[in-house]
């Protein structure tokens, strides 16, 4: 196993740099486990040992920040991110046993779930304290899929791989009396989304001189004026550990592929391989129709000669730009 990085390395930003007035995190997920972790970090010290488990533990803070600290005046942004059910997992043993045996690895799972949606439920319960829901927008999404392969459905893959199983997961928008309610929306969307959507929903302009890969989801959000949604280019994921490395959705249509180099599946990112991950390029281009195929079985790559060599020239670009902007940590200060 890779020794856990030194937090924080001098020379990268810690979330005060990109704009957080309190930030409480770990280095990736809480250890020994979700219960009783010893790894937590506010504001650039590290806190110790706190009792109790994770979902809990980051809403008694976010909780304690809205008392103490936002601006009571003004606007606040809050942003919450929950290590459950990042493995190593653990929750408590009245929630597992709901579930089944205290020592089963599902019921632990499904209680490291369930022991995150009663924390959001303390949490959403305080915002309402604090200002009618009207005034409230909620975004809450999951950044992967689940690794368990049992929790991923019909899909192909898990976590830790762009198939759809470890890319495909719920979202959920809420702002009542503005975002339509009840409205299941089909329209394939990301996190990278976020951004250009509240400015969209807020009416005001995004931050000037910058590119955004995402897209204004608030046509689909609040229809209004006959506005209609398009995106401006395809939704894009590259994981290094992940065979296909990259993986490219344009409405029906996902487009795989693997690297053409050499490079290690092992979790931990190695800033070392960063020099190959910008210089190569990519082989076993696969081609699938999520709407006929949703489980990824047939390869349409050859049947499909058009709408693959479209679908390239998109993935390339965007890889191209990603590659570009991203930063060089394998090198010196």
């Amino acid at each position: 196993m890779a020794p856990r990085p030194a937090y924080p390395r001098a020379q990268k930003p810690t979330p005060s740099a990109h704009g957080f007035d309190h930030w409480f995190a770990t280095w990736n997920n809480a250890s020994p486990s979700h219960r009783n972790p010893d790894n937590f970090i506010r504001n650039g010290e590290p806190v110790g040992k706190i009792e109790g488990y994770s979902a809990q533990i980051v809403v008694d803070e976010a909780i304690a920040w809205l008392d103490r600290s936002r601006p009571k005046d003004h606007p606040f942004f809050l942003n919450v991110w929950f290590h459950e059910p990042h493995a190593p997992i653990a929750a408590p043993d009245e929630i597992v046993s709901e579930y089944g045996a205290l020592k089963d690895a599902a019921a632990i799972y499904s209680g490291t779930i369930d022991n995150t949606d009663r924390a959001i439920a303390r949490l959403l319960a305080k915002l309402k304290e604090i200002a009618p829901p009207e005034n409230t927008l909620i975004i809450y999404a999951s950044d992967n899929g689940s690794y368990r392969k049992d929790r991923v459905g019909h899909l192909r893959g898990v976590k830790g791989t762009n198939w759809e199983g470890g890319i495909r997961v719920p979202g959920i928008i809420s702002w009542p009396g503005v975002v339509t309610a009840g409205h299941i929306e089909k329209t394939p969307a990301g996190l990278v989304d976020v951004l250009p959507t509240v400015c969209g929903l807020l009416r005001i302009a995004p931050p000037a001189g910058v590119f955004l890969d995402g897209s204004d989801l608030s046509p689909l959000l609040r229809p209004e004026n006959g506005r209609t949604f398009t995106r401006h280019q395809p939704l894009f994921w590259h994981l290094q550990k992940s065979r296909p490395i990259v993986a490219l959705r344009d409405g029906r249509w996902s487009l795989t592929a693997d690297p053409d180099y050499e490079l290690s599946t092992e979790n931990m990112f190695r800033e070392a391989w960063i020099p190959a991950l910008k210089s190569g390029g990519y082989q076993n281009w696969q081609l699938f129709d999520l709407e006929a195929d949703p489980s990824q079985q047939t390869n349409l790559a050859d049947t499909q000669p058009a709408v693959l060599a479209r679908l390239k020239a998109h993935l390339l670009r965007i890889n191209a730009s990603v590659m570009a902007e991203g930063a060089n940590w394998h090198l010196p200060e």
